[in-house]
């Protein structure tokens, strides 16, 4: 039996349908964050904040400014992502609900102002949360999101269809 799989052919195919919410946002900033080198500087900052707080307290400079400064970076360091996913949502909300098609071509997004088809060689990374599929560039920070809510899919064998379409094209990261 001969197969042809050219262009004329039925690929296997997977919709999303979803309006894009803050909390599909915050997965993928996290995601990020584990992916690219933000995020290992994020982590390097927030060790030294640790370390400036815990020296400066024994030595009695909890008075002063310095330490009200590393109080203030330890708290933009936490609050960062919330403030990133909330921006990206913003945008979001301006082009509306999203309707996805992945295929082993690549991904297709279309919205009311909208359109964009991806191969996979422009997001060859991928790293899957309990909310989100996130697909990444491969470059050293990670840019160039994608992000598919699985509150998209209809159902649990969407996701996992959606997941061997994922590992057959890209690289989990």
């Amino acid at each position: 039996m001969v197969m042809d799989m050219g262009r004329g052919a039925v690929q296997d195919a997977v919709e999303l349908a979803y309006e894009p919410t803050s909390a599909d946002f915050r997965s993928a900033v996290r995601a990020r964050f584990r992916v690219g080198r933000l995020g290992r500087r994020r982590l390097l900052a927030a060790a030294m904040i640790v370390v400036g707080i815990a020296l400066s307290i024994p030595s009695g400079m909890s008075g002063q400014a310095p330490l009200g400064v590393l109080y203030w970076c330890a708290v933009l360091v936490v609050v960062s992502p919330r403030l990133q996913a909330r921006r990206f949502t913003v945008v979001a909300e301006l082009d509306g609900a999203c309707r996805t098609a992945v295929t082993d071509d690549g991904v297709t997004i279309r919205t009311a102002h909208t359109s964009l088809s991806l191969e996979w060689a422009a997001r060859p990374l991928y790293r899957e949360t309990r909310e989100v599929f996130v697909l990444f560039g491969d470059d050293e920070d990670a840019s160039g999101m994608v992000v598919l809510p699985k509150h998209g899919l209809r159902d649990a064998a969407d996701v996992a269809r959606l997941r061997e379409i994922l590992d057959r094209n890209l690289t989990r990261v």
